[in-house]
């Protein structure tokens, strides 16, 4: 049981190893997909992603010096990969946040323009052709639905309305009309 505990633990640092190397190929992956940097958006600047890059391994390291059981140790190593993977997709998408030519990044979310159906898809229609549908609910917040085909509806809190509105008017001027 010793043994299969210290190969499990040294699966669990090669995984955090990779995690953290991970960055880079998610980055130039969405960059891949998302294309030119267009307008920037807010990002809400949130440090709690360095606290799981120093704490997820020290977890790993703790679990191993106190020898603890073999499958609550296990559980403990999930809860800190994943932790760390949390963290990861955080930190890569605060980085990218903002609006590229082919979709955008804002609150953790990377959504593709051609993934996008319908904005507020509960709120009346109005009768000027426009896709975007106003609801007096929606009117004066920096809140915004999409219903996307891939990921369902999706709730995106912009960090102003005029932020909004910028998206928005982008969206009509350069995506609706290609």
């Amino acid at each position: 049981m010793n043994i299969i505990l210290h190969s499990v633990t040294i699966f669990a640092f090669v995984l955090v190893f990779f995690e953290f190397f991970s960055f880079f190929f998610r980055k130039n992956t969405a960059l891949k997909k998302l294309g030119e940097k267009k307008m920037n958006l807010a990002a809400k600047h949130s440090f709690s992603f360095l606290t799981l890059f120093v704490l997820s391994p020290m977890l790993i390291g703790l679990v191993y010096v106190k020898k603890i059981d073999f499958f609550p140790s296990i559980i403990l190593y999930a809860c800190a990969i994943l932790a760390l993977e949390i963290a990861m997709r955080d930190f890569t998408t605060k980085k990218l946040q903002g609006i590229y030519e082919k979709g955008f990044v804002i609150n953790n979310k990377i959504i593709l323009y051609a993934d996008i159906v319908d904005f507020n898809p509960f709120a009346p229609k109005n009768n000027d052709d426009s896709d975007i549908a106003e609801d007096e609910q929606y009117i004066g917040t920096s809140r915004l639905d999409i219903a996307t085909e891939s990921k369902g509806l999706i709730f995106v809190d912009f960090s102003s309305t005029d932020e909004k509105d910028q998206f928005l008017d982008f969206y009509k001027n350069h995506i609706s009309s290609t």
